[in-house]
């Protein structure tokens, strides 16, 4: 699917397609909600990032560049809106309390934890896409090569027997 950003919203076409809030309609919400939701957005986000990896490794296996760049710019908007919501966060514990933070962190362990094993995940999986991609240029490189040989050795005879008729131009 595409992603696009839409009216502060962010929403990523495909299926079950459904727009984030991006953290809109929280007034009327608790900090804890308010920093779950964003949480929870989060864990949406990187779930997809995961979706979109494993087929950006694909990609990169069927050497499809056009196909590739357009992921990898569906991949920094999702990563845009984790920024976002993470900002988000960060502004939500900046107006409480400390021990409304010490409840906030306590309260979410277990969602932070999923997140955690996401962004592992991630890290995994781009690991194996940058070394796909180094194997990739590396066999561009090796292939450049060989060509770039051929060339010098049909140049060597490039200009052999000029100026030089072994034939009489008669025959």
């Amino acid at each position: 699917g595409k992603v696009s950003k839409v009216c502060g919203d962010f929403y990523v076409a495909g299926k079950n397609s459904k727009p984030f809030s991006g953290g809109v309609g929280m007034k009327n919400k608790t900090p804890l909600e308010q920093v779950a939701s964003c949480l929870q957005e989060q864990l949406k986000y990187y779930g997809l990032l995961l979706e979109k990896m494993e087929e950006q490794k694909k990609i990169i296996d069927l050497a499809d560049e056009k196909r590739l760049l357009a992921i990898t710019e569906e991949n920094d908007v999702m990563i845009g809106a984790t920024r976002k919501l993470e900002e988000k966060i960060g502004s939500i514990f900046k107006g409480i309390s400390e021990g409304e933070r010490d409840a906030i962190v306590q309260a979410t362990v277990k969602l932070r934890g999923q997140i955690e094993t996401s962004l592992k995940k991630l890290i995994a999986l781009e690991k194996v896409c940058e070394e796909a991609l180094i194997n990739e240029k590396s066999r561009i490189n090796e292939q450049i090569e060989a060509l770039q040989q051929k060339k010098n050795v049909l140049g060597k005879y490039g200009n052999a027997g000029e100026g030089k008729s072994w034939f009489s131009k008669k025959a």
